[in-house]
């Protein structure tokens, strides 16, 4: 229900017992056949699908990528389903719902070149277990021993554990990760691993391209850069861009946003320089250049909607292919830009911040 209202979509909410039906209509009810009760991957996949969602599957093989596409979902809203599954052939499902920030992490031992990403500072993942309880903590790991899945890794420090702490520390002490499922909206099939590495490689062409420009207004790329990619309806996108609202956002460049014309939904890749995030509480962060993708775009065609760095604001229409064309020509200079607080959403996806030991 929340994120059917979240991305503005008339979706029905079925019961536990309706999901059951719906993902059950072309095939035998669990309790029907000789294997153990619950759903099958399909069968979630094709309930999401009857409600009216555009189920996306991800097979879980580095834990990584794996880390990635999580918050990437939670960054977007959008709570993904994690399977989880054991030696015995059971398997389990439960929902990420936030993820922890903490601002301590010693962030330029974990970055990798040109693939930094904010995750970096998110140590631990908020889900929920239908049979344990909602808000427990957890990370991907490295797969254990004769495993070939990344591992689920409880926090053992959670307080919510303190009274069945051995159970549920055994409970998850075998399990791996399968598979990750997330709910999008029909049509929308460019997925978050696509438009990262596509918005991280615009931006850098970008970058390229205007390197003299952006010397002479003394403005480099950031010598350790780190992106955040999410989803977001572009209706709640543009509203974010209010100058009185917004810590350091221009005028000019608020007018330039806010003026664009966008799908209804759009991915957003920021980039900000590592002193923009490192040490930083949510309120001090802040964005020096993104770019705007649209969902439906193919994931190797390196078009975009919009697309700013700083002082330069780019459109590119759609009826152009040639990115180097679209990014010869500003369509804006914002003569007073400068790195602006980002999207955050404290009060949906992300968890209480994590105390600095």
């Amino acid at each position: 229900m929340l994120l059917s209202r979240y991305l503005g979509l008339n979706m029905p909410v079925p019961s536990i017992g309706g999901i059951t039906q719906l993902g059950t209509k072309y095939s035998l009810p669990p309790s029907w056949g000789s294997g153990p009760p619950g759903l099958k991957v399909e069968q979630i996949l094709w309930a999401l699908y009857e409600i009216g969602y555009a189920p996306v599957s991800h097979e879980a093989k580095d834990p990584n990528e794996a880390n990635e596409l999580i918050y990437t979902y939670v960054e977007s809203g959008i709570p993904p389903i994690l399977i989880i599954g054991y030696p015995t052939n059971n398997f389990h499902a439960v929902t990420v719902v936030g993820h922890t920030y903490d601002p301590c992490v010693k962030a330029l031992d974990k970055t990798k070149s040109d693939v930094n990403s904010s995750s970096i500072w998110s140590p631990l993942f908020l889900f929920h277990d239908d049979q344990i309880g909602p808000y427990l903590k957890l990370r991907i790991g490295s797969p254990r021993p004769h495993m070939h899945r990344p591992s689920i890794l409880i926090d053992k420090c959670d307080p919510l554990l303190q009274s069945n702490m051995e159970e549920v520390i055994k409970w998850y002490s075998d399990a791996s990760l399968y598979f990750i499922i997330a709910a999008f909206p029909p049509r929308y099939e460019l997925t978050p691993d696509k438009a990262a590495a596509k918005g991280r490689v615009i931006l850098e062409i970008a970058y390229r391209a205007h390197k003299s420009f952006l010397e002479k207004q003394g403005v480099k790329k950031p010598a350790v850069p780190i992106y955040r990619t999410f989803f977001i309806p572009s209706n709640q996108f543009r509203s974010h861009f209010n100058p009185q609202k917004i810590v350091g956002l221009s005028p000019e460049l608020a007018h330039w946003y806010r003026g664009s014309i966008y799908p209804r939904f759009i991915w957003v890749t920021e980039l900000c320089d590592f002193e923009h995030r490192d040490l930083k509480q949510p309120n001090d962060l802040r964005v020096i250049a993104d770019t705007i993708i649209d969902p439906t775009s193919p994931p190797h065609s390196l078009d975009f909607v919009t697309l700013h760095v700083p002082h330069l604001f780019f459109r590119m229409p759609p009826s152009t292919t040639d990115t180097a064309k679209a990014l010869s020509s500003p369509i804006a200079f914002i003569r007073d830009d400068r790195p602006y607080q980002p999207i955050l959403r404290l009060q949906s996806a992300q968890a209480p911040l994590v105390p600095c030991i």
